[in-house]
């Protein structure tokens, strides 16, 4: 296999992934309180507590870098518009080989159906500006904790 691997890289990376040792799920988290936590159900919801306890419904650090950098006042200012051009170019500069979202929708399918959705989409999103709030199903996602030593 090691003379081999120059040139035939797809043996040699099949050899590796067959090697490779299969991931584990998370192993158990500890809660604010001490208690170990070991279902699947308990261990998103203390990630979830720590990722949201990070940020804060009013301004996250990052949000408040951008409004400096740009000299701008977010609060006073209208929302920004979002027209149908521009989300019809973002569907059309979608990577086409990411994986698909919570929404199990393949950004392929997207980008042929981008006349069709791309006002729809449109007006959402001006819309969820408008109100300040976000619809409750773009808010999901798929996140796999890993394990980094």
């Amino acid at each position: 296999m090691a003379r081999d691997g120059k040139g035939n890289k797809k043996a040699f990376y099949r050899y590796v992934s067959d090697r490779s040792q299969t991931r584990e799920n998370a192993g158990p988290l500890r809660k604010q309180a001490g208690d170990l936590v070991t279902r699947d159900v308990e261990k998103a919801e203390v990630l979830n507590d720590c990722f949201a306890s990070v940020f804060n419904s009013k301004c996250s650090s990052h949000t408040t870098q951008v409004a400096e950098g740009k000299g701008g006042d977010w609060e006073n200012a209208e929302p920004p518009t979002v027209r149908e051009d521009q989300v019809r170019d973002c569907l059309r500069n979608l990577k086409v080989h990411k994986s698909m979202g919570p929404d199990e929708m393949q950004s392929q399918v997207l980008r042929e159906l981008v006349d069709k959705v791309a006002k729809p989409l449109s007006i959402i999103s001006e819309r969820s500006w408008q109100s300040e709030e976000v619809p409750t199903k773009w808010r999901r996602g798929n996140i796999t904790p890993i394990f980094k030593k």
